[in-house]
């Protein structure tokens, strides 16, 4: 069991992937070190260097998880909506040294563990690019009705991992706790009861001054996570050795709390930091500089 023990954090330990993952999650690795290195410039050097830092320390602050053991926050979101396409160049370093001092991962399977970390960076990355804009300079209807999407989503995916976690004590059949979660997520009293829910907290984050950026950094903290989750169990099944499907569940399970606590700690760095240093959020920054000069002009 202590053998095992490893799968239960979100780095991949060696010795459970078979040969073509590690191959395949190292080419893929380095395909994506050269698509974030191109054109790098000489400014872009300190910011990358502490999104590295931050990345690595989250690593030295241990959260327990309930029926396992102790993880730590991810913050790739957070790093995927700041440097964009340079997320690996934060990640993979740091991954690196987590791997060596903490043996947080194994060396063989550091390819994979940057690939899983870094894709869900990139594509929230890309996410932020197309609804920050919209979110904070739109309309009030549009605003209002993309911040609706954005929690009404979230509590979708909170509550079905909340269900998830408490059902895996009360079903053996793995089939089952998700059809249970599905039937019960998609009955009409669940959708009514989640719409109602949404749009009041939709509402009282429109009003307040930083509700838009803290529901925008919720979303990006949670489903950071939850991709992460997703790609690190899908790897697993994939490409790890046989009779691995129980553990590789319960891994899921026990790691939904965290894309909750994560969600509302970058959710709360995402509105402290465009307050206090918006430079660091590029796409936010010119959002907030930009929404300033328009209330200029109408001044």
């Amino acid at each position: 069991m202590y053998f095992l023990e490893p799968i239960f954090g979100v780095h991949l330990p060696d010795g459970l992937i078979q040969g073509p993952g590690i191959i395949a999650g190292w080419c893929t690795a380095f395909l994506l070190l050269l698509l974030g290195s191109r054109n790098l410039s000489n400014d872009e050097i300190p910011k990358i260097s502490l999104l590295t830092a931050v990345f690595f320390l989250t690593s030295l602050f241990p959260i327990p998880v309930p029926g396992g053991p102790k993880t730590h926050l991810l913050l790739n979101g957070l790093i995927g909506i700041i440097l964009g396409q340079r997320a690996i160049l934060a990640i993979a370093p740091a991954l690196f040294l987590q791997s060596l001092l903490f043996a947080h991962g194994g060396f063989l399977s550091l390819g994979l563990n940057i690939c899983i970390m870094t894709i869900p960076a990139l594509f929230i990355g890309l996410i932020a690019k197309i609804i920050q804009k919209p979110l904070i300079l739109g309309k009030p209807a549009t605003k209002l009705s993309i911040c609706f999407c954005l929690i009404i989503t979230s509590i979708f995916s909170v509550t079905a991992g909340i269900l998830m976690l408490a059902w895996q004590f009360k079903y053996e059949e793995k089939s089952e706790i998700i059809n249970r979660v599905f039937l019960f997520l998609a009955s009409p009293a669940s959708i009514l009861g989640f719409t109602i829910a949404s749009m009041i907290v939709s509402w009282a984050l429109f009003r307040s001054r930083n509700g838009m950026l803290f529901a925008f950094g919720f979303f990006i903290g949670l489903f950071g996570v939850l991709f992460t989750i997703f790609l690190h169990t899908t790897t697993m099944l994939f490409c790890s050795v046989p009779y691995l499907e129980p553990i590789i569940f319960i891994t899921c399970m026990i790691h939904l709390p965290l894309a909750i606590a994560e969600g509302l700690t970058v959710g709360i760095m995402v509105s402290f930091l465009a307050k206090v240093k918006p430079d660091l959020l590029n796409p936010i920054a010119f959002s907030q500089k930009e929404q300033s000069s328009i209330i200029e002009r109408k001044a």
